[in-house]
């Protein structure tokens, strides 16, 4: 009778103890199991939240504004009557681009040029918003491209823990998923529209100050060649009538306009059209 009683507690205590056992492993997957689950949660709540990044309505509006200004610089001939379709686009966009800095009261081509002397202020800023924008942007997919990679759940793969590991399996899917996405992420496009706008921005302050001066003191070398070397052959034909060489019905009245402003004027615009690809 006493062999049978120990042999029935020796068999209770391996059973008690198999169960624990297996208890252990599942409470200890659950655990872990959660723990992946906030990590893989935290990283989508970041993930979502990344904004979509691209140039600013105002950014946008600038060029516009460069654009047709260039396009009525080019309709502008001395005594003759010049087209109304480049000149109402320009107040269109030069309207809806609402800044503290640009006078709202602008009736005519020559007020609306000399409010666009001050205009290279305006976009800067724009474009600096833009950079601080695109930086913060590239530093935060960084933190996410760099983030490492899930836990592994240390307990046996069994029948008890059959489900932890399939419900793994899914978090790491989905992990990997956005992982992968966000290698795709960068801010690198529109840091380099900003080079390229700031370029644009800088040269059309020059031309612009061209014309003004040039009604005011005579005409000064712009040097947009210097911003862009393709505008070298528009700007030997200035260069000859600034060294008093080139031709008087080159360089002077309505001459200059067709030979040195317009040429000038249209190459600006084909640069423009050249980095317009948002």
């Amino acid at each position: 009778m006493e062999r049978r009683l120990v042999l029935a507690g020796c068999l209770f205590l391996i059973f008690f103890s198999l169960g624990c056992s297996e208890d252990t492993d599942v409470v200890k997957a659950e655990a872990e199991l959660k723990n992946i689950e906030r990590i893989v949660s935290s990283y989508e709540a970041r993930f979502d939240a990344i904004p979509g990044l691209e140039l600013s309505d105002n950014v946008k509006l600038d060029y516009e504004i460069m654009y047709f200004a260039l396009a009525v610089v080019e309709d502008i001939y001395p005594g003759v009557e010049m087209s109304a379709d480049n000149i109402v686009r320009l107040y269109k966009v030069y309207n809806d681009r609402d800044s503290p800095k640009l006078s709202r009261r602008v009736t005519t081509p020559n007020e609306i040029l000399m409010e666009l002397t001050k205009f290279e202020d305006v976009m800067e800023e724009d474009l600096k918003v833009m950079e601080r924008n695109a930086v913060l942007y590239s530093n935060t997919v960084s933190v996410l491209t760099l983030s490492s990679g899930l836990p592994n759940l240390s307990v046996s793969r069994k029948d008890s823990t059959e489900e932890y590991f399939l419900e793994y399996e899914e978090l790491k899917l989905r992990y990997g998923s956005m992982k992968m996405a966000v290698k795709n992420f960068s801010g690198d496009k529109v840091l380099r529209q900003v080079v390229e706008l700031r370029r644009a921005n800088k040269a059309f302050g020059r031309f612009i100050r061209f014309i003004i001066d040039m009604e005011e003191v005579g005409p000064i070398n712009p040097a947009l060649s210097e911003l862009y070397p393709s505008l070298s052959d528009e700007e030997k034909v200035l260069g000859g009538c600034l060294g008093g060489l080139g031709e008087e019905e080159q360089c002077f009245g309505s001459g200059a306009w067709e030979h040195v402003i317009h040429p000038l004027a249209r190459g600006l615009r084909e640069e423009l059209e050249n980095i317009r690809d948002w």
